[in-house]
């Protein structure tokens, strides 16, 4: 038996789940799309002030906006 905690246990989910997204999305026009930050709060504020802060501007981040 495959303890809770164990990354394969909750594989099988992950999957199920992962195969039901959609592969493409339609993404509204007027939508900022923002690279990977890395981390940097700095550049993200930036962004925000030159486009707009949410909820008034649509934004979709790509990759890790925060590191791990």
């Amino acid at each position: 038996m495959t303890p809770r905690r164990s990354p394969q246990y909750h594989l099988p989910d992950r999957r199920r789940r992962f195969l039901h997204e959609p592969s493409l999305l339609d993404i509204p026009a007027g939508t900022v799309v923002v690279g990977d930050l890395h981390g940097d709060f700095l550049t993200l504020r930036r962004i925000f002030n030159e486009f707009g802060h949410p909820p008034k501007q649509r934004y979709l981040f790509l990759g890790d906006f925060v590191d791990r």
